[in-house]
């Protein structure tokens, strides 16, 4: 069968959504030899830390299908500490029909947090339609590991910003400073504040605080602690995280933990 037919076959197999969450993996977690139960599948999109996987090493942006019967032992260094969410399905055909390991697409109009923010938001207001929201979720799943656009959306962005944005679908939040890019793209900081300026009609300063902020939501769903929340958003002092969060949602990253609860790890 074409390869993509299958993975059309494999988003119609998902029956429901029977869980969205956020999950973060740190110095005190145990690692998980949690299997994969018949009836279910699990998707995970990481968002960031590293994970060793088939003697590979993979990061911020890549997409694991489990299906039933697998375990989440991918991680071997109890000391490792990542970030991911998670998609729990349920399925009628426990068959391998997507592709086990995937990346999220670079030039996709929504980041894996934007995607992370909907999908939880719908789960907990569809109505009991989850029937519904798992081909609506798949489709963008699909869209995601297969799919490519004629037209990108970012088109209308120069070569050298479409670069330095598709570092944000890769590069951890806490390692994305101005310096950090220019050091990895070549671009000098003068530039990049003027390509900025020029193409997103902000600073980069504030492109990359948006995005940590992003990541703080995401994160604040999860059983994280706070303090460890900041530092994987790039704050070296919780202080300035409680500053930055308040200002961008008129609230404290604890006040958002309890409005949006449900937390599961």
């Amino acid at each position: 069968m074409d390869e993509h037919k299958l993975w059309l076959q494999g988003i119609c197999n998902l029956q429901q959504v029977t869980n969205v969450l956020s999950f973060a993996k740190t110095a005190d977690t145990p690692p998980s030899n949690e299997q994969i139960l018949p009836g279910c599948q699990r998707v995970e999109i990481f968002t960031g830390g590293k994970i060793q996987l088939e003697d590979r090493e993979f990061g911020r942006g890549t997409i694991l299908w489990h299906s039933p019967g697998d375990r989440l032992n991918y991680f071997c260094d109890p000391a490792a500490l990542f970030s991911c969410v998670t998609l729990v399905f349920k399925v009628k055909d426990d068959r391998h029909l997507m592709p086990r390991i995937s990346r999220w697409d670079p030039d996709s109009p929504i980041s894996v947090e934007d995607f992370f923010l909907e999908s939880r938001k719908l789960y907990f207001n569809c109505q009991n339609d989850f029937e519904l929201l798992a081909f609506y979720l798949g489709t963008i799943l699909l869209r995601q590991i297969c799919l490519r656009p004629a037209i990108n959306p970012d088109a209308c962005y120069s070569s050298k910003m479409k670069i330095i944005l598709r570092m944000f679908t890769y590069e951890d939040p806490e390692a994305l400073s101005i310096k950090a890019i220019s050091a990895k793209t070549g671009i000098s900081i003068s530039h990049i504040h003027y390509l900025f300026n020029r193409e997103l009609n902000c600073t980069p300063h504030h492109y990359i605080l948006r995005k940590r902020m992003l990541h703080a939501q995401t994160l604040l769903q999860s059983n994280c602690p706070i303090k460890d929340i900041a530092l994987r958003c790039g704050f070296q002092r919780t202080e300035a995280f409680y500053k930055a969060f308040h200002a961008a949602f008129r609230m404290t990253p604890g006040d958002y933990r309890k409005q949006n609860g449900n937390i599961r790890s």
